[in-house]
């Protein structure tokens, strides 16, 4: 069976004539693929404009990134001169302090000065008598984590100074104003402190082994977990003081005050506590046999 043959159009002369000479606009557009409304332009972004939204995210999280990583290097790098700045002004600062202790008649007015960190060991900055002129003052200076060891501070002023984290072994501290001090962390291990004023001091963790603080006026201060074993505070004034979690092993507390003194987990084995003065505000470790009756004089 034959099969039969496909039916193709035959366009008339007219048709074809138009098609030769481009006058056949309305034939031409029904062959021609729709264009989108908008033109050409809309037609670009419909099929570019996820690739370039893309390009633009990228870019701005590109910025954003650098941006961020200048600011860090900038803030870093503005830290490292802060801290080259205050390291110079401490080593300008330790120049003068030396310079006044070699001369034992001069006048030592470092009140608020800088020697963060600062090496101040064995200089001799007291004086005989408090407040004397040629007695050195450090009233509010900043002293965290200076070495003050075996330096002489007979007398001397230090009133509201920082001294948390210094090294203060074996230093000469009898007769100082240390009122409203910062000593946390400090180590004072043999320190002579005798009759020195701590009232209101924070002492948080530091290290008072075997420290003379016979006559010391330590009212109102803070010696959480404090050590002040085989420490010596006869006759000193502990009132309204909290030593919760302090190390009083061995400590002599002859005649010492310790009206309503916290000493909560305090360790009070070995220590002596002859003829002390307490209250019923007083709080004592569990399990301490607290002496009998106070000595307070009236």
């Amino acid at each position: 069976m034959q099969s039969r043959p496909r039916y193709r159009p035959r366009l008339l002369r007219n048709d074809r004539k138009l098609l030769d000479t481009g006058s056949g606009s309305a034939l031409q557009s029904s062959l021609t693929p729709p264009v989108p409304p908008g033109g050409r332009v809309a037609s670009f972004f419909h099929q570019h404009g996820y690739a370039m939204a893309r390009d633009v995210l990228v870019a701005l999280l590109a910025v954003g990134v650098t941006f961020t990583l200048d600011s860090r290097i900038a803030t870093r790098q503005e830290q490292a001169d802060e801290r080259r700045a205050a390291q110079q002004e401490a080593l300008e600062n330790l120049r003068f302090v030396r310079d006044r202790a070699g001369d034992p008649v001069s006048i030592k007015p470092f009140n608020g000065i800088r020697l963060h960190e600062a090496n101040l060991s064995g200089l001799a900055l007291g004086c005989e008598e408090p407040q004397a002129p040629n007695c050195a003052s450090f009233v509010g200076a900043d002293m965290r984590s200076a070495d003050l060891s075996f330096v002489n501070l007979t007398n001397a002023e230090l009133t509201h100074s920082n001294l948390s984290g210094a090294r203060l072994l074996g230093a000469q501290l009898a007769g100082a104003d240390i009122n409203d001090a910062e000593l946390d962390g400090a180590n004072l291990l043999g320190a002579d402190l005798t009759g020195a004023n701590l009232h209101d001091s924070e002492l948080h963790d530091t290290d008072l082994f075997s420290a003379e603080l016979s006559g010391a006026q330590i009212s109102f201060a803070h010696l959480h977990n404090a050590s002040l074993r085989d420490a010596n505070l006869f006759d000193s004034d502990l009132s309204y003081s909290s030593l919760f979690g302090a190390d009083l092993t061995g400590a002599n507390l002859t005649n010492a005050v310790l009206t309503n003194v916290n000493l909560t987990e305090a360790n009070l084995t070995g220590a002596v506590l002859t003829d002390v003065c307490f209250d019923d505000k007083t709080t004592w470790p569990s399990g301490y046999r607290r002496p009998a009756t106070p000595s307070c004089e009236t």
